[in-house]
């Protein structure tokens, strides 16, 4: 690039690099959090696959990540691209991924304790739109408090204690009085759940 040449509207491979080595903890809970949302239900993607792709993707060139963007939207955004496509490919594709193919694969005629795998949905639409109320009234609830919301998503990815505030970048005085404030919100939501 010549000195006199404006910026790329995108950053390059490098910067993406830099880019991605330099963000926090918190960041990448956000993006992981992003991930299981976007990533629910599609084919082929399980646990953080959908983000190491997209970080791929990013860092291979396949995706841009536009300049002044921030990092967690840029995944965001390169994430549901992927999905986006994938579930447009699988929909439009010769075979039906949802369809049982060999029930009880790999099982003897003999073997009694062998259990079939079934495609049997347990959710009902009643139950999806009640998760999806409480969740909406718990993200309203720490709205205006961060360390709530990165101690909230540090607890959806199984981290608690000590752990939660080294992946946090907590001390544990910190990390106690969020605790303390967290679980006054989600007492008060229960509380108003249990009087409708």
């Amino acid at each position: 690039m010549k000195i006199d040449e404006p910026p790329s509207e995108y950053l390059s491979t490098t910067e993406v690099d830099q880019a991605l080595q330099g963000l926090s903890a918190a960041d990448w809970l956000r993006a992981k959090s992003e991930c299981r949302w976007i990533s629910g239900n599609l084919p082929g993607f399980f646990g953080n696959d959908l983000l190491q792709e997209a970080c791929v993707r990013l860092l291979a060139g396949g995706r841009h990540w536009k300049r002044g963007i921030p990092a967690v939207i840029t995944l965001k955004n390169v994430m549901r691209s992927i999905a986006s496509d994938t579930r447009e490919s699988v929909k439009d594709g010769p075979m039906d991924v949802y369809a049982v193919v060999d029930q009880g694969a790999g099982t003897e005629d003999d073997d009694e304790s062998a259990v079939g795998v079934c495609a049997v949905e347990l959710q009902t639409p009643d139950r999806v739109a009640d998760a999806n109320a409480q969740l909406a009234a718990l993200q309203e609830a720490v709205k205006d408090d961060d360390d709530a919301q990165l101690l909230l998503m540090a607890w959806a990815e199984g981290l608690y204690g000590k752990e939660a505030a080294e992946e946090l970048g907590f001390d544990m005085k910190r990390l106690d009085a969020t605790r303390k404030r967290l679980e006054r919100r989600i007492a008060a939501l229960a509380e108003e759940r249990n009087t409708e």
